[in-house]
C-alpha cells in the first residue's frame, strides 16, 4: 500500500529511466517520483484473488469462513443439521427445516462477499432423507447470488429481496429430479425448472459485468447454459455462497405470508422437510475467456480502484527491468515489458476518471 507520493520539481537529467531501490525514488526523464511504504509487498502479486475464497470442505474448521444468513442478522435459524467434513467426509452437509427462497421468504443460505466479475462452481447432491430425490415439492439446494441486505426482523420491509440462483432437486414434481433457476428482482420471482438428473450435479454461474450466466453438468456431460440473466440493479459487491430449501406446501400454508413465516421455526411434522444435501466443494476464478479488461484494472476484478495500486506495487521493476513473474503482465499496460512509472501515471489518470 502507499503512504504518500512525494513530487520534486524536474531535475536536469536526460538519463534513461532508473529506479532507486533504497530510496524508493522512481525518476523518468526529468519527472521524480518518491514512493514511500508502510508494509513490505507480498513477495508474490495475487493473480487470482477470489481463489482464496475456494472450499473442498475437507477440512471441519473452514465452515467458520462461511456467513450464516440468519445467525448475523438474528432470525429463526431453519437448519436441522449442518457440518463440513463429519456426516458426510469431504463435503459441506446440510440439511435445512421447512423453509425456501421465494419472494420475499428466506431459506439456509451460506456465503461469502465478492466484488467485480467471478464465476462460482459448485458440485451438488440433493436427495431425500431416504430416497434419491426428494419428495416433498420444491425440496433444492445450489448457489445464490444475493444483494446485501442485513435487518433485523423487527427492522424487515417488504419486496427488498433481489437475487438469483441455480439449484438441484425436485420443484412441481415431488420425486422427479429437476433443475430450478430462479430470479427475483425487489421481492418479485420468476422462476424456471427444467429436468435434471440424480445423483451430483456441477452447477455454475458466471458473472460478466451486469450478465449473469447459469450453468448446470450432468455427470458425463459438458456444460449447459441453463439461463442468462441481465440485473444492471446488483451491486458491486454481492453475496455468493449455498442455499438449501425443502417443503414449499408447508411454506405456502402457513398464514402470515413471509414476515411471520420468517420469523418462526416450522419443524417436522407438522412440516415435511425431506432434503439432504452435500457440496463437495465451492470454487471461485475470475472469468478470462471473452472478457475484456481495462488496461488498468491490474487485478482483473471489473474496477479500477485501490487494489489495483496494490497490484502494481507488488510489480514495480523500473523501466527497463523485466519483471519474471507473470502475473506481473496484467501491470504492464503499455507492454513494454517493465512495470514502472508509466504504468503508474496510466492507473492515476484512470483512477481520477
Amino acid at each position: 500500500m502507499f503512504e504518500f507520493l512525494s513530487f520534486r520539481k524536474p531535475v536536469a537529467s536526460s538519463a534513461p529511466c532508473v529506479r532507486g531501490l533504497a530510496s524508493r525514488t522512481v525518476l523518468c526523464g526529468t519527472i521524480a517520483m518518491t514512493v514511500c511504504t508502510v508494509t513490505p509487498a507480498p513477495a508474490q502479486p495475487f493473480c487470482d484473488d477470489v481463489a482464496a475464497l475456494n472450499d473442498e470442505f475437507d477440512d471441519t474448521t473452514t465452515l467458520t469462513a462461511w456467513t450464516n444468513e440468519t445467525v448475523v442478522d438474528d432470525w429463526p435459524s431453519q437448519i436441522s443439521i449442518l457440518d463440513v467434513d463429519t456426516t458426510a467426509p469431504g463435503a459441506l452437509y446440510v440439511e435445512p427445516e421447512v423453509s425456501t427462497w421465494f419472494q420475499d421468504y428466506r431459506g439456509v443460505y451460506l456465503y461469502k462477499e465478492v466484488t467485480g466479475s467471478f464465476s462460482v462452481t459448485s458440485r451438488v447432491q440433493a436427495a431425500g432423507l431416504s430416497s434419491d430425490v426428494p419428495t416433498s415439492n420444491f425440496s433444492l439446494a445450489g448457489i445464490m447470488i444475493r444483494t446485501p441486505r442485513h435487518e433485523a426482523p423487527g427492522e424487515w420491509t417488504p419486496l427488498q429481496e433481489n437475487w438469483l440462483f441455480i439449484t438441484t432437486g425436485t420443484g412441481n414434481s415431488p420425486g422427479t429430479a429437476q433443475i430450478e433457476t430462479k430470479n427475483t428482482v425487489d421481492g418479485i420471482s420468476v422462476l424456471k425448472l427444467t429436468p435434471g438428473a440424480i445423483g451430483w450435479v456441477d452447477l455454475r454461474i458466471d458473472r460478466t459485468g451486469d450478465t449473469y450466466e447459469l450453468y448446470r453438468r450432468f455427470e458425463g456431460e459438458d456444460w449447459e447454459l441453463a439461463r442468462t440473466i441481465v440485473r444492471d440493479d446488483l451491486p458491486e459487491t454481492v453475496q455468493v455462497g449455498m442455499i438449501a430449501y425443502t417443503d414449499w406446501s408447508s411454506v405456502s400454508g402457513y398464514p402470515g405470508g413471509a414476515e411471520e413465516f420468517n420469523q418462526v421455526l416450522v419443524t417436522s411434522p407438522p412440516g415435511n422437510r425431506d432434503l439432504i444435501a452435500q457440496f463437495d466443494y465451492v470454487r471461485f476464478s475470475r472469468p478470462t475467456e471473452g472478457v475484456e479488461y481495462a488496461p488498468t484494472d491490474y487485478d482483473h476484478n471489473g474496477s479500477i480502484d485501490l487494489d489495483d495500486w496494490s497490484y502494481l506495487e507488488q510489480c514495480l521493476t523500473g523501466p527497463g527491468a523485466a519483471y519474471t513473474d507473470p502475473c506481473c503482465e496484467r501491470a504492464d499496460s503499455d507492454g513494454d515489458g517493465d512495470a514502472d512509472l508509466v504504468d503508474a501515471t496510466a492507473l492515476l489518470l484512470a483512477f481520477g476518471a
